[in-house]
């Protein structure tokens, strides 16, 4: 199996909650989701989530390298299963209450066969919590 390994930004939480944020994330399942298979929490400015590898890499590349027409072309069938996966994967968040807070192309993964995960969802509440804890502080 292939992995791939994110860090968040210094300082993003404490230990605790994120640990209890990535705990949640790692039970939040769908096919069109990316895995969360592990965190690692190191000093207070190291925070890694190991997601699994999608070889196709994110919409934003593919979409690029299709504008330059490098021998790799997206074609309609492929398009519409990419907007399928990334459909299925929204209406999945939403019926669990679940928003993204940050769907752009490079959150969209493609694995091999091009069917789509969303990825980075809910990292919004990993990064900006302790912002949002250091402003109410201040008032």
């Amino acid at each position: 199996m292939v992995l791939s390994i994110r860090g968040l930004p210094d300082g993003s939480l404490d230990e605790n909650m994120f640990r209890k944020e990535a705990e949640s994330l790692g039970k939040v399942k769908h096919r069109n989701l990316t895995v969360l298979r592990g965190y690692y929490t190191g000093t207070p400015d190291l925070r890694l989530l190991v997601d699994g590898y999608m070889p196709n890499g994110n919409l934003a590349t593919l979409l690029q390298e299709a504008s330059h027409q490098d021998g790799h072309v997206l074609n309609w069938p492929m398009l519409h299963l990419i907007a399928l996966g990334i459909s299925r994967g929204l209406a999945f968040l939403h019926s669990s209450s679940m928003v993204h807070g940050d769907l752009k192309p490079q959150n969209v993964l493609c694995d091999a066969d091009f069917e789509a995960h969303l990825s980075d969802f809910g990292l919004e509440k990993l990064v900006s919590a302790k912002v949002i804890l250091q402003h109410c502080s201040e008032h």
